[in-house]
């Protein structure tokens, strides 16, 4: 009876650490998910805050703003490309969140659901750095409203962030700061 009793207390401590390793996988998908969003809305801030600049600065001068826009668009390549790839990242740990969302609705649902909108806003945004389009107007309205969107989902998630994941955003914050200060260190 003993050995049945056992084996028993044995598969339901498998099953809790099974729970709590997807847990683990889902909190730390969404700690990633938040901190890559932040990471590649700033990228692209900068850059399309770059191609408002070059435009305006070529109209106002008389300039082809065509090719001044397309002289920042170069400079902000290898940024653009690197916003891509943290997409790519970001939409697996989004699929991940999916996942979470199907077998635990109560806790993932609305969360996910919000970062399923926050992923297309930020795409919008990416799509912004890689082909800026329209009128000046149109185009710094867009990012305007776009810039708004993102900025209110990003609100709302972060509303929503257990403490746990928020612990994990500090825990990779402070690691980044760690390697930034071990590189100027090296480089000095």
């Amino acid at each position: 009876m003993n050995g049945i009793r056992n084996a028993g207390l044995l598969f339901l401590l498998l099953i809790l650490l099974v729970g709590c390793t997807n847990n683990d996988e889902y909190n730390e998908a969404l700690a990633e998910f938040y901190t890559e969003a932040d990471t590649i809305f700033f990228i692209s801030s900068f850059a399309l805050s770059g191609y408002s600049n070059a435009w305006s600065n070529a109209i106002d001068n008389g300039e082809n703003f065509s090719i001044a826009v397309g002289m920042q668009q170069s400079k902000f390549e290898d940024m653009a490309n690197a916003s891509d790839e943290s997409l790519e990242e970001m939409s697996k740990n989004l699929n991940t969140l999916s996942e979470a969302s199907k077998k635990h609705p109560e806790e993932y649902d609305e969360i996910y659901q919000e970062c399923k909108a926050l992923y297309a806003t930020l795409s919008s945004i990416v799509e912004q750095v890689h082909n800026p389009s329209g009128s000046l107007l149109s185009f710094n309205q867009n990012v305007n409203d776009l810039t708004q969107e993102f900025k209110s989902k990003y609100e709302i998630i972060g509303a929503l962030l257990s403490d746990e994941v928020k612990a994990l955003i500090k825990q990779k914050e402070e690691e980044q700061e760690k390697e930034v200060v071990t590189e100027e260190a090296e480089d000095s």
